[in-house]
């Protein structure tokens, strides 16, 4: 539940894996584009629509200066409250000492549940407005995805800020697919709008390496040797002279 300082807010950050890819929200910014790995999945205007849903659910939802401040009141009011009764309870409280140590437990307990019951309460009804969040929109995806994404689901996963973080989770499944080793690699993981490389093998590999027929233009090809005339690769390659005489 607990989380990162409040810092100001920052462009949204993307982690990629296989199989899934994360986002980082924060309140204010402006919302993301769709990632190029759910555009076989979801829409562009299905996007346009959940995105400003959970940056509004996280600033409903993620007020780090006031749980600040709210958080600093329970220490004042933990230290300042037990030393006040201090004379009461072990003074005029015709108790044992242990009795006393117990009542002074007791308050402190109580002063905690008062400060943190609401602030662990509002936090756990804001993760659940997100779980029912994600539930719909994968409800609307199922729905969806027999005749426009392939069949498959994309799964949504949101994590709201805990206390005193400032950025919001998103998780969503997608198809798995292996990372490039190269970006130049034939077999590279490319987005759906570049095509797939017309040779899928090395491309220094021989062409006619295979049974394929080599084309007759390359039969007729027209070689000339240094005077100008076709070259007959069929004759003898000519000697070389070493003091008047053919070696």
């Amino acid at each position: 539940m607990f989380g990162s300082p409040y810092r100001q807010a920052a462009p949204v950050m993307a982690e990629r894996a296989p199989g899934k890819i994360t986002l980082y929200f924060h309140k204010r910014q402006t919302p993301p584009t769709l990632p190029y790995e759910l555009h076989n999945h979801v829409s562009p205007d299905t996007w346009a629509s959940r995105v400003p849903q959970i940056l509004r659910l996280t600033a409903r939802y993620q007020q780090p200066l006031l749980e600040a401040v709210w958080i600093l009141l329970f220490f004042v009011a933990a230290i300042a409250v037990p030393m006040a009764l201090r004379s009461t309870i072990y003074g005029n409280l015709r108790t044992s000492i242990y009795t006393a140590h117990f009542i002074s437990l007791g308050i402190f307990l109580a002063i905690a549940l008062v400060f943190w019951a609401p602030l662990i309460a509002w936090k756990m009804l804001g993760q659940q407005y997100a779980n029912v969040l994600a539930r719909r929109w994968a409800a609307e995806d199922t729905r969806l995805s027999g005749s426009r994404y392939n069949g498959y689901v994309p799964l949504w996963s949101i994590r709201l800020p805990g206390v005193l973080s400032s950025q919001t989770i998103v998780t969503i499944n997608v198809p798995q697919l292996g990372p490039p080793t190269s970006p130049y690699d034939a077999q590279a993981y490319l987005p759906n709008w570049v095509g797939p490389a017309q040779n899928q093998g090395s491309p220094f590999e021989d062409r006619y390496a295979t049974d394929l027929k080599r084309p007759s233009s390359l039969d007729a090809l027209p070689l000339y040797d240094g005077r100008n005339a076709p070259l007959n690769l069929d004759e003898k390659a000519p000697g070389y002279y070493n003091g008047g005489h053919q070696v």
